[in-house]
């Protein structure tokens, strides 16, 4: 949520605020399955589909978030 969160914000200012939730919403969605497929790849680990929804949710939020810092 909060990769999404500041993403969103810096990149809403500084461009239009959509280019900042695609980027918010991207890079914490690139993260977490990176994150996941670390876990993955690690002994003794497996990939977990709750983790990614709960990744999504916090994006979606995170974004949401960063959205309204841009128009306040």
């Amino acid at each position: 949520m909060l990769i999404a969160l500041i993403v969103t914000s810096i990149l809403g200012l500084m461009s239009n605020w959509y280019v900042g939730v695609l980027a918010g919403l991207s890079t914490a969605m690139g993260t977490g399955v990176g994150k996941e497929y670390g876990d993955y790849k690690a002994p003794g680990n497996k990939w977990d589909w709750k983790d990614i929804l709960a990744d999504f949710v916090g994006a979606i939020v995170g974004s949401l978030i960063g959205t309204l810092v841009i128009f306040i």
